[in-house]
């Protein structure tokens, strides 16, 4: 706020010393004294207004997190799987960096996807490197009918709170950068 006052107040005095005649007397003091004041208001309405918008429409949030996506097409599962994907889904979530997951299906594409969010990705070559995911891996091919494995470095997060804890990583909770 300051250095916007002192830029105007900069340009207005070198105005003023350009054109002396122009303000000579008490009448045009006056007149100088009240635009200074009109200027003063001015620039802390800017600033009420600017911080409005700001609060309005707050900067996204930078985060240090990765994803990794498990995109699959399904077979028929059996107990061996429910029971392997139960034994990594715990395993997952004890892994130190571990943020949380989502999963979404596309029924119209026979699709299911698997969001898995890191602090790290030293956290998630945990899970990758586990006996338990090594071990779905190489069944894959019993169960699975197709996959793909996006990772993903999370550049930001952001939106409104209305789906706040309906999210595994909801924006406010998501680690600053």
């Amino acid at each position: 706020m300051l250095v916007p006052t002192g830029v105007i107040a900069n340009g207005v005095c070198r105005g003023v010393a350009r054109y002396p005649r122009v303000l000579s007397g008490a009448a045009p003091g006056r007149v100088w004294t009240a635009a200074l004041a009109v200027t003063g208001v001015l620039l802390m309405a800017l600033r009420w207004f600017s911080s409005i918008i700001a609060a309005l429409f707050p900067e996204p949030r930078s985060v240090a997190m990765y994803s990794s996506t498990f995109i699959f097409a399904t077979k028929q599962f059996d107990d061996a799987f429910h029971r392997l994907d139960q034994q990594i889904a715990a395993m997952a979530k004890a892994i130190p960096g571990y943020l949380g997951e989502e999963t979404w299906e596309n029924t119209a594409l026979g699709l299911v996807s698997n969001v898995y969010y890191w602090e790290s990705l030293e956290a998630l070559q945990s899970l990758v490197k586990h006996p338990l995911h090594l071990q779905a891996k190489a069944r894959q091919d019993h169960w699975l009918d197709g996959y793909q494995v996006v990772i993903s470095e999370v550049i930001r997060t952001y939106g409104d709170s209305k789906l706040g804890d309906r999210l595994a990583v909801p924006a406010a909770q998501a680690p600053a950068r």
